[in-house]
């Protein structure tokens, strides 16, 4: 879903910071390019919680780091962590150095 969001926009648009939101059950998402995290949490008002909503990256991200990046979500929620306008969870850099 990553790569067909950096095609359909291209990098002007991503180089803007637009946001995807991710479903933390099933790695799918509504296929909507965000113009923030912040619109991102509100169209997903029903399942904010349940998601996780980061920048389209403008470099391409493997199969690999797609999974490293998902399950990093998935481990702040099953640690109590909500989503909201106000707080947003940073990925570290070095997230998928394992994952090469």
């Amino acid at each position: 879903m990553v790569a067909l969001h950096q095609t359909a926009l291209g990098n002007d648009q991503i180089l803007a910071g637009r946001y995807m939101a991710v479903r933390l059950g099933d790695g799918g998402s509504n296929g909507v390019a965000y113009d923030s995290r912040e619109a991102a949490i509100a169209d997903n008002t029903n399942n904010a919680s349940r998601c996780g909503y980061f920048q389209i990256p403008l470099e391409r991200i493997g199969p690999k780091e797609a999974f490293a990046i998902l399950s990093y979500y998935r481990r702040a929620y099953d640690s109590g962590l909500r989503e909201d306008p106000a707080h947003a969870l940073m990925i570290p850099n070095s997230l998928t150095e394992g994952f090469q």
